[in-house]
């Protein structure tokens, strides 16, 4: 049982990561095709 919220843990914190770097990606993009 502790196992299995130590593995839910990992994956929101990577889920959590994962967002932020699409957001931050997705704003580097509309920047880019703006600045064209």
């Amino acid at each position: 049982m502790k196992k299995l919220l130590v593995v839910a843990l990992i994956v929101a914190a990577l889920l959590y990561v994962f967002k932020t770097d699409i957001q931050v990606f997705y704003l580097k993009q509309i920047e880019f095709q703006s600045a064209r």
